[in-house]
């Protein structure tokens, strides 16, 4: 038998009108609400000829740090193929535009002259180029093999392409991983061959963590998710006429690289808020979206509460409804698994309980929805402005991410009332 129970409960404190709402997911026995499907390690293809994989990602000053697993698909190299590469910005004069390259097989930077002192062959191998204030390193398979005293700036704004067809890497990429800090040859060494997770001593310096488990055709998901500016992969070529097809994904073969088998963790959380205001009346508009990256598949883990702030609500009267939905595991997805919402009055505490089951995390990236609906008499030019303080998974409460300069939706007048007169 299933006991679950959600409960909606809004808090109010009378000195500063102070209106929280709470949803709690309490359970005592019950079957994960959403799949927990194993996901297999996904690796990103290219095929040499125009990929164009657009990180979207600008210049990076000193100290920074690249690095992915790669696999050629055979030992037959070409003069010059781009790990990473500047792809259409690559004519700014101010940054490298080709900072990780293979050259007849070699790997290294031409700007720092570092080159492996071997070829690669047609394995996986681990490469990384990493520059603090005084020195560039580069390192094959966590061992340093070359460096020199220069520092400059790097711009990765496309993964395995550069401006240049004919530099198209043509093989398998994996665990990409973009840093504004120079990570050390202990840190590379030890995280290497195992899924980033929070834990990591410099994650807060991780610009773009890309491992193409959920890289569609369009798009790919950066896993830091910093906000409004997420950097993600944008997936297309070079010659949009031709009839080949996208860089997509291919499972892994890489047995050096065990990250998916470790039990699950939290890698970051970050509320994206929705900048566009809403009219009187409006019913289910979208206020934000939390956006739970889980990295792991071993014990999965359960989000046991989520807490909302509406003290930046200008009038709570103008809200008749909250909703909070389990959103997919993309942006784009249509997925709508209502978890909470029965209303909203202005009482200064109501509980909402109903049948329902644990809400269980799924590897990957997981998207919540909040939205409410607006009474048709609100008050035009009220702010409409929602946070997240914190939320549960299993026992441990968490603070995500969310940008404080954001552009609060406001209520506008009717369009429908507007008509009838």
């Amino acid at each position: 038998m299933i006991v679950s129970r959600f409960e909606l409960i809004l808090v109010d404190k009378a000195d500063i009108m102070k209106y929280i709402i709470t949803v709690v997911i309490s359970l005592v026995i019950g079957l994960p609400l959403f799949s927990q499907a194993g996901h297999n390690n996904q690796a990103l293809c290219l095929d040499g000829r125009d990929n164009r994989v657009c990180t979207g990602i600008g210049v990076i000053q000193p100290s920074w740090t690249l690095e992915a697993w790669i696999k050629g698909n055979d030992t037959s190299w070409k003069s010059l193929e781009a790990i990473f590469g500047g792809g259409e910005y690559s004519s700014l004069n101010i940054a490298d535009n080709l900072p990780l390259a293979i050259k007849n097989g070699a790997v290294g930077n031409a700007h720092a002259g570092l080159w492996s002192p071997v070829i690669l062959d047609n394995n996986w191998h681990h490469v990384a180029l990493s520059c603090n204030d005084t020195v560039t390193l580069l390192y094959l398979d966590g061992s340093e093999v070359a460096r020199n005293q220069i520092r400059f700036s790097i711009l990765p704004g496309v993964l395995g392409g550069h401006e240049k067809e004919s530099m198209t890497f043509d093989g398998l990429m994996d665990e990409v991983r973009i840093w504004k800090r120079a990570i050390s040859q202990h840190e590379l060494k030890h995280w290497m061959n195992r899924t980033l997770t929070s834990a990591h001593p410099h994650i807060n310096d991780l610009v773009a963590y890309y491992n193409f488990d959920d890289l569609t055709n369009g798009v790919g998901a950066n896993w830091v998710g910093k906000g409004w500016q997420p950097y993600h992969l944008r997936n297309g070529r070079g010659n949009y006429k031709a009839s080949a097809p996208l860089a997509y994904t291919m499972v892994s073969n890489n047995t050096k690289f065990s990250g998916r088998k470790e039990p699950q963790q939290l890698l970051n959380a970050t509320v994206i808020h929705n900048e566009w205001d809403c009219e009187q009346g409006h019913k289910g508009f979208q206020v934000l979206k939390l956006r739970i990256a889980i990295t792991g598949q071993q014990k999965p883990l359960r989000l046991s509460e989520l807490k909302l702030d509406l003290s930046g609500v200008s009038h709570l009267s103008d809200i008749e409804r909250v909703q909070v939905y389990y959103a997919g595991q993309t942006a784009t997805s249509t997925i709508r698994k209502e978890l909470s919402g029965n209303g909203i009055p202005t009482g200064t505490l109501l509980n909402f309980s109903g049948a329902g089951k644990p809400v269980f995390l799924s590897p990957g990236i997981n998207y919540f929805i909040v939205a409410v609906d607006i009474s048709g008499d609100a008050v035009p030019g009220g702010q409409i402005k929602i946070t997240v303080p914190s939320f549960r998974i299993n026992k441990v409460d968490y603070t995500p991410e969310q940008t404080n300069d954001i552009i609060v939706p406001q209520v506008t007048p009717s369009s429908k009332k507007a008509r009838q007169y």
